[in-house]
């Protein structure tokens, strides 16, 4: 009796072995075998990723009411700054997921929104991948949806909800984009003589953009991964003329808003 349990059972782990001879070459996967050679047998489990974002100006971590030099020489220091990241998506297996794989409409979605503050640097959420990541998107400013429809008043909690400093105009304009303000040598020369305050707050449908950052190289433990990326404000202010360029509220200076959008592209960038 025992020899013939034996010889059967053999025999199904040889037919396994033989089954699964093709074992996972996808690193994300719960079974992925750095000898592996197919994706096919991968076993996909969610993960819990971690998106670090590092205010800088230039080569320089960002503190507020600190000065910073600007390419022409002249100093400048942030008050304040803040930022919308919205439909945070990553790319795998040639399609972008959007993280927390939020469903239905934009009104009930909250996991794929990050207010980005001094405060608030770190972005957090679960994702279920299909393969490898290639790519993150997001949007830089609140999304047409959301900033056509949604009144912050309505939101309890999170990142859509009342801010202050507030991040809100009114129903007509939606949602502040990116908000800065702070303090910049004016004068002439860039000689010191002269300092004032500058206010830059971008908004509205047209200046939402969208940035995309390919092969990010995330660092993986367990089920947790972890993406660092620079969002250097001195990129956002690129080109400005700040004897002149010190104040954009959109509507009441559109070409300094859509510098400041233009530079947005640029501001972004993988640790």
């Amino acid at each position: 009796m025992m020899k013939r349990l034996f010889i059967p059972f053999s025999v199904v782990l040889l037919l396994a072995s033989g089954c699964n001879k093709d074992t996972c070459n996808e690193p994300l996967a719960f079974n992925y075998d750095p000898n592996g050679t197919s994706a096919e047998n991968c076993i996909w489990q969610p993960l819990n990723v971690r998106i670090q974002f590092n205010p800088m100006f230039g080569e320089e971590e960002m503190k507020l009411d600190q000065d910073f030099q600007t390419s022409d020489g002249r100093t400048i220091s942030f008050h304040y700054y803040g930022m919308y990241l919205t439909e945070i998506s990553l790319l795998t297996d040639e399609e972008y997921i959007r993280l927390g794989n939020d469903s239905g409409s934009c009104m009930d979605r909250r996991s794929d929104v990050f207010l980005l503050l001094d405060s608030n640097r770190t972005y957090e959420n679960i994702t279920l991948p299909a393969g490898n990541i290639s790519a993150i998107r997001f949007n830089v400013g609140m999304d047409t949806c959301r900033n056509n429809n949604l009144d912050p008043t309505t939101v309890a909690h999170g990142p859509l909800a009342p801010q202050f400093p507030t991040m809100y105009w009114a129903w007509a304009t939606g949602y502040r984009f990116v908000s800065l303000s702070g303090f910049v040598d004016n004068s002439l020369n860039g000689d010191g003589s002269s300092e004032t305050a500058f206010e830059y707050h971008t908004g509205l449908n047209a200046l939402l953009s969208s940035v995309e950052l390919k092969d990010p190289e995330f660092t993986q433990s367990g089920t947790e991964l972890f993406l660092e990326v620079n969002v250097d404000l001195g990129e956002l202010l690129n080109d400005l003329d700040f004897t002149t360029d010190l104040i954009t509220h959109t509507g009441n200076n559109l070409p300094l808003a859509e510098k400041i959008t233009h530079n947005v592209q640029n501001a972004f960038s993988l640790e």
